[in-house]
């Protein structure tokens, strides 16, 4: 029988919390030159996970978080 790698064996796991941010405030245009816009933003944060419940159950989880805001100008 063929082990299966993405198991953990009970109370081990691999984590991972992840973050990134994202801010505008100007665009361009087709003739290349920058237009001012109302400040926009992105921010997301998540968490991935495996962990060993027991050696033959493994959890996986991801949970996303986002946040947009835009600023008026």
């Amino acid at each position: 029988m063929e082990k299966l790698s993405g198991l953990k064996k009970k109370g081990t796991g691999y984590y991972k919390l992840g973050t990134w941010f994202l801010e505008a405030d100007q665009n361009y245009t087709d003739q290349g030159l920058t237009n001012p816009n109302a400040t926009r933003g992105i921010l997301i944060t998540s968490l991935y996970l495996r962990h060993g419940i027991t050696d033959k159950i493994t959890l996986i989880s991801y949970i996303p978080y986002a946040s947009v805001y835009q600023n008026k100008k």
